[in-house]
């Protein structure tokens, strides 16, 4: 067995990578932590970007945040900190467990897992025929999971600004 030796270049590279990303998650929660708005509009703003960070429209995230962010009038930095939980270290999980829970309530069964003979010759009520089945299942996911994801970073992240926001203003002893 040949071991592949890592030059380093390449440990440099990746180290770097690395801590570019935690410092790029550091300076979004600083960012959250020091926004002008009530800990409640700033937790629902978050919340509703994690449960766009579930949606299994990919590419339109950032899209869905702007736009719901002027509807709702929304704290659009928050929003877009929320969607970005889902980056790809995380969509395999996240996608992989929408699917997951949504085939246990809408079960694949092994007639979902047939292929036509032709992919090129496919129309599109073929392909609707053939998707059907995992569509359901990933939105039916996608719901869930991104209702309970949005749920716990509501909550969680308003205790979090209310506890900074009451030491910030306690006064001074000393």
């Amino acid at each position: 067995m040949v071991k592949k030796e890592t030059s380093a270049v390449d440990t440099t590279i990746s180290k770097s990578v690395e801590r570019a990303s935690w410092r790029r998650w550091l300076d979004y929660w600083r960012a959250l932590m020091t926004l002008d708005d009530t800990p409640e509009h700033i937790s629902l703003s978050f919340a509703i970007g994690v449960f766009i960070a579930f949606s299994p429209f990919l590419g339109l995230h950032t899209l869905l945040c702007i736009a719901l962010s002027f509807l709702f009038r929304g704290n659009l930095t928050a929003m877009l900190a929320g969607s970005f939980i889902n980056n790809p270290f995380t969509m395999f999980l996240i996608y992989g467990g929408e699917l997951w829970v949504g085939s246990r309530i809408h079960p694949l069964t092994e007639a979902s897992f047939s292929l036509p003979k032709s992919i090129n010759l496919l129309s599109l009520a073929e392909f609707y025929h053939h998707i059907t089945p995992y569509l359901t299942a990933l939105l039916t996911g996608y719901f869930l999971l991104g209702g309970i994801a949005f749920g716990c970073s509501f909550l969680a992240l308003r205790a979090i600004l209310a506890r900074r926001r009451r030491k910030e203003e306690a006064p001074d002893e000393g």
